[in-house]
């Protein structure tokens, strides 16, 4: 038993034969006397010869003897005399019976008494939980889902597994739901299925006016305190609808409506006039707030309802607004706010909020006309012009130039704001040397424009020179400083986070920015913002590469690269691909790590060069996986000197790291003793060269275990591979800890293919393991290709390699 669509009637006929007896009562068939015995025999039962009749007519349909079985659905609309006739069958032992009924109807006593009296097993399907229909949507679709399109489908499909199958048909049906770069996603709202809407519709049928008027004002007001309800709908209302079970009340006394789907429909439906009516009733309805948990809801109704309100009002429900996330909305409000009263802080939001939704343009024209009244309001436009002509147009010159001309004009000490803005720019062109000290000496500015944009720059350059640790206390001061009341002008704290995420991980704490990019990643996905998405899968991709689980890096970073594209930012979405590119390489995946750098050439490299030498790190991979230069440590050499050049000393032990994985640990000594002593993972890294060069077993195992303590799973069993060569006596359990890792995560990086090579000749990669077993089980390629994110000539690629090894010619022998 479960609500309607838990899949019961699914989970019986996934259990039995098709050919078992089957009936499916109705509530018109429960008032025709026998009718569910007379569908199940095949024919009318005659009663005064007895339940053996029944029991001779079911048994004729069971092969091989036995118990008769049969199947009643919604046994809540069986008629009695064939509920009795059960009943008694049941508990004699004559017949086994599985039935399925809705839990949201109240049962009688005689189909309690079926598992209360007669022994049969009641089974509660509860719905599905958040992760099992996000791997549910996967296995529909055959393929990855953006992250937002997961969380818009699967919180309408409240854990009904049926409302989320109908919803998927419906919006691929309606081309809403659709599939970019291997990835599905979302170009609109989710479509209804027309059962669904059905079902939504013939609930609110039986409603009456009163209970249509709460479920109206629930639909657009969403969670609503039952005080504020109270005043403005029917009290009793309410009441009947929560017995109903149509509204919940949740422990603070917050009203909502049961079923998303519903709610969707009123929403959708709703009249202009009821909207307004309903928004001017929420606006003028007075409540108790003094926490002001209210205020951004009532001001929304006020400019729905078309109240006329305070500018200074507007501008801090604006405000508000960035705060929970809702750029759309900020932007509604502060247009608002300057149509009222015309104000810097008012431009800046509207302009700061186009961007966020992908329109450059709009974000432009706000500023273009906009006059500042003081110096610290003439920087902070100029900052936000510069950032659009950095960002958006890829204009570093323009940028720079708006913000010499603003510091020009400007008295102490608002010109170091506008210098501070280039600090950030020039860190993510990739001069990090001459960044870091000149922002540094600002993060403790009182100002702060001037001390948020220094450390800004501070926090980028800093784990580019890999002084993350002092990254990291920059961040989280920055942090600090911005909590509380929001300053005059409009900052955004979460750059902070972000930069706080990249400080973690360049330090080494993995695990903790494994947690801190995977709550901003869930955070985000709450919010309509795209760019807070981009940013965290982005950043979630680079941490994951890092922990050694590059196929779930490999999705986040396409599924920022796409959010990228949308925004029409160049620079993040390079990177994005250049991400994706290192991932796969880690798989071994030459022609997908191939066209992610294919992707990556479309898109601008400057002004936004920072993470240049990981393209070259991903271009050295490809040359090495196609066996293209007699010489393969040569890029990777190449990405070094490139780091070095401009401070990125971080980027520069990772093409050492690389130098290692190929079996030139020399060449990595030679780089990484040229560096200064650096962080943790620095440390880790010239301690592996020299482990691996001298052939030191036990340090190399000692540094396995340091790697595993950061989160480093595939370093770890990298090393592990490395000391087995050296440690004849451990070498069995050092291969097989490492081979776990490989087969769980799909890691085929050089030590990693010698191992499985080591353990037997001809042995498959993690990788190619993963494909056959696929293979086997009887997908397509095109489906194992969806799978596992790979593009369908590796899979074919992959399977080719796979049948030679294991010298099979067919699908068909892969089994055995």
């Amino acid at each position: 038993m479960g609500p309607a669509g838990a899949g019961s009637s699914s989970l019986v006929s996934r259990v039995l034969p098709s050919s078992t007896p089957l009936v499916v009562a109705t509530p018109a068939g429960a008032e025709i006397a026998r009718w569910g015995i007379d569908s199940l025999m095949g024919h009318p039962w005659d009663h005064s010869t007895g339940v053996e009749t029944i029991i001779r007519a079911l048994a004729g349909s069971r092969r091989g003897g036995g118990t008769p079985v049969a199947i009643v659905e919604n046994i809540d609309h069986l008629d009695q005399e064939s509920l009795a006739a059960l009943i008694h069958l049941v508990a004699t032992d004559q017949l086994r019976l599985v039935a399925t009924r809705r839990s949201t109807t109240v049962p009688s006593a005689a189909v309690s008494a079926l598992w209360r009296d007669t022994g049969l097993a009641r089974i509660d399907l509860s719905p599905l939980t958040e992760d099992e229909l996000r791997e549910l949507l996967r296995r529909s679709l055959g393929g990855p889902i953006d992250g937002r399109a997961a969380a818009d489908l699967t919180r309408l499909a409240a854990g009904n597994p049926l409302l989320l199958r109908e919803t998927i048909t419906a919006s691929r049906q309606d081309q809403q739901l659709v599939q970019v770069e291997g990835f599905w996603r979302l170009v609109g709202e989710p479509t209804l299925a027309p059962d669904a809407i059905d079902r939504a519709r013939s609930e609110l049928a039986v409603l009456d006016a009163d209970e249509t008027g709460v479920v109206e004002l629930l639909a657009l007001a969403g969670d609503l305190p039952d005080e504020l309800a109270r005043q403005i709908v029917d009290p009793d209302a309410i009441e009947r609808l929560e017995r109903s079970g149509l509204v919940t009340v949740s422990p603070d006394a917050t009203l909502r409506i049961a079923s998303p789907v519903l709610s969707v429909v009123v929403h959708r439906t709703l009249p202009r006039l009821t909207r307004r009516r309903l928004a001017h009733a929420l606006a003028t309805t007075p409540i108790d707030d003094p926490a002001g948990h209210l205020e951004l809801r009532q001001v929304t109704w006020m400019v729905d309802a078309d109240i006329a309100v305070d500018a200074d009002r507007l501008l801090t429900a604006a405000r508000a607004a960035v705060e929970a996330g809702d750029p759309h909305l900020a932007e509604r409000l502060a247009a608002r706010s300057a149509a009222a009263r015309p104000s810097t802080e008012a431009a800046l939001l509207e302009s700061w909020c186009a961007d966020e939704r992908g329109d450059g343009a709009r974000a432009a024209e706000v500023l273009a006309d906009h006059e500042p009244a003081t110096d610290e309001a003439a920087i902070a436009v100029a900052v936000r012009r510069a950032e659009q002509a950095f960002w958006v147009r890829r204009d570093a010159a323009a940028a720079a130039d708006a913000l010499a001309e603003a510091a020009a004009e400007a008295a102490d000490p608002w010109p170091l704001a506008a210098a501070a803005q280039q600090y950030v720019f020039d860190g993510l062109d990739g001069r990090c040397d001459a960044v870091v000290e000149p922002s540094l000496s600002l993060v403790d500015h009182p100002e702060p424009l001037v001390f948020s944009t220094a450390a800004l720059a501070a926090e980028f350059s800093l784990v580019a020179a890999d002084r993350a640790d002092e990254a990291e206390r920059v961040a989280r001061a920055a942090l600090d400083r911005l909590a509380g009341p929001a300053p005059a002008l409009f900052i955004d704290p979460g750059v902070h986070i972000i930069g706080l995420g990249f400080a973690l991980h360049g330090r080494g704490d993995l695990v903790a920015a494994d947690d801190l990019t995977a709550e901003v990643y869930r955070h985000a996905l709450g919010r309509p913002g795209r760019q807070a998405q981009g940013w965290a899968a982005m950043l979630r991709a680079h941490v994951l590469t890092a922990r050694g689980r590059p196929a779930d890096a490999v999705e986040a970073a396409i599924e920022a690269e796409l959010v990228w594209v949308g925004a029409h930012l160049d620079g993040p979405a390079r990177w994005s691909a250049t991400i994706a590119a290192l991932a796969h390489a880690e798989l071994g995946d030459e022609s997908d790590l191939r066209a992610a750098l294919d992707r990556a050439d479309r898109y601008e490299a400057r002004p936004f060069r920072l993470f240049e030498p990981e393209i070259l790190r991903a271009r050295a991979w490809l040359a090495h996986l196609q066996k293209q230069s007699a010489d393969p440590s040569e890029g990777f050499r190449a990405a070094a000197e490139r780091s070095l050049s401009t401070g990125r000393r971080s980027m520069a032990a990772g093409a050492a790291h690389d130098l290692i994985r190929i079996g030139a640990p020399d060449q990595a000594l030679a780089i990484l003793e040229e560096l200064p002593p650096g962080g943790c993972v620095t440390g880790l890294r010239r301690r592996l060269a020299t482990a691996a060069a001298t052939g030191d077993g036990a340090a190399l195992v000692d540094i396995a275990e340091r790697f595993e303590e950061l989160g480093a799973e595939g370093w770890a069993a990298e090393a592990r591979s490395l000391a087995a060569d050296h440690l004849p006596t451990r070498a069995d359990a050092l291969r097989r800890a490492a081979a776990e890792v490989a087969t769980r995560s799909g890691l085929a990086t050089p030590p990693l293919q010698h191992l499985a090579r080591r353990r037997h000749d001809g042995a498959l990669t993690a990788r190619e393991a993963q494909v056959v077993e696929l293979a086997a089980s009887g997908l397509s390629n095109r489906a194992i290709a969806d799978q596992l994110v790979l593009s369908l000539r590796t899979v074919e690629n992959h399977l080719h390699r796979a049948f030679t090894k294991l010298g099979v010619s067919s699908r068909a022998e892969l089994g055995a």
